[in-house]
């Protein structure tokens, strides 16, 4: 593989935020100290050796800090030697907003928004809205009718832009007090990050413990006529459990089901598991996955065993995901 192809590779090891190998020439070894980006002449273009890749390194326990500099590095590299084009627009679009809508911040912050629906409200009744009972509630508007909210059952991306109305996660994001930035905060969980449970030397784990919110702390609410009957019901430690039992079972075929079977976030033995689930649910393989309820000390728990180690802010990640 030529050089500037193993470049590629690293980077999209790298934005998978795990792990990436790490090129080296000749016998020199692969370093954390990336200070400079790769020689820029001709003659790295033609067949040499010395330009193939020796050896790996993991970056796991690396700082974010580190990881954005070695990407930039990448990056700049592939645009200089025109290997990629320069992005100009990802995922933009136009959003025309009611005036009756008070958005959180007249600022937009990059990966959050204008935190209209978290941190904005309906300043006023909306004029265009012929329903009188609606005129103060949020409205959003989607060309296209994605036939179902499940997101776990959806292959689109239409009900991913609606999930997020109708939704809780474990944890979640706010706009910080001075509305220039967004932090994480704890959700359905108690605590604001999964606590590691066999840490090693370098902070990375892969089994994790997070508290989830049940009983009086949390309730079911709906105005369904054909869910009332959960109406005001105490959310259970098991409540938690069954929509990934739903999600892994391979005869239930849930759409997303398979994609998250393997990679940076995956369970372990979530890959066994969907194997054996294709008659139904397998009781005696769901022992075996690692997705566990647990309760102690008067408290209720999700246990998570990952294939890959990761830190407490990757397995957060991964589990809001």
């Amino acid at each position: 593989m030529k050089k500037t192809k193993k470049l590629l590779c690293v980077s999209a090891m790298i934005i998978s935020g795990l792990s990436f190998a790490a090129c080296s020439t000749g016998n020199k070894p692969a370093s954390n100290n990336t200070t400079s980006a790769p020689a820029t002449s001709s003659e790295d273009r033609t067949f040499d050796p010395k330009n193939y890749a020796n050896g790996a390194k993991s970056y796991v326990a690396s700082s974010f800090e580190e990881r954005t500099k070695i990407l930039g590095l990448l990056e700049s590299y592939a645009v200089k030697h025109n290997l990629t084009g320069m992005t100009m627009y990802e995922n933009g679009s136009y959003v025309m907003y009611d005036p009756a809508v008070v958005k959180g911040t007249t600022t937009y912050i990059p990966g959050y928004g204008f935190g209209v629906v978290s941190e904005g409200y309906i300043g006023k009744e909306m004029a265009n809205e012929p329903k009188a009972e609606w005129k103060k509630y949020y409205h959003t508007y989607q060309a296209e009718d994605p036939k179902t909210i499940n997101y776990q059952n959806d292959k689109g991306s239409v009900v991913g832009n609606l999930i997020g109305f109708v939704s809780g996660s474990y944890f979640t994001t706010q706009m910080t007090e001075f509305k220039d930035d967004y932090e994480w905060v704890s959700q359905l969980a108690n605590g604001n990050r999964p606590v590691a449970m066999n840490e090693d030397s370098h902070g990375l784990a892969t089994k994790y413990r997070v508290e989830v919110k049940v009983g009086d702390d949390l309730k079911y609410r709906t105005g369904s006529t054909k869910l009332s009957q959960f109406n005001g019901r105490k959310v259970q430690l098991e409540d938690y459990v069954t929509p990934y039992k739903i999600y892994y079972t391979s005869a239930y075929g849930m759409a997303r089901g398979s994609e998250n079977l393997s990679g940076s976030g995956s369970i372990k033995g979530s890959s066994v598991y969907y194997n054996k689930s294709t008659s139904g649910f397998n009781a005696e393989a769901w022992n075996n996955i690692g997705i566990k309820g647990v309760e102690a000390g008067g408290k209720s728990y999700l246990e998570f065993t990952f294939n890959n180690p990761c830190n407490p802010f990757f397995a957060m990640y991964y589990l809001s995901n």
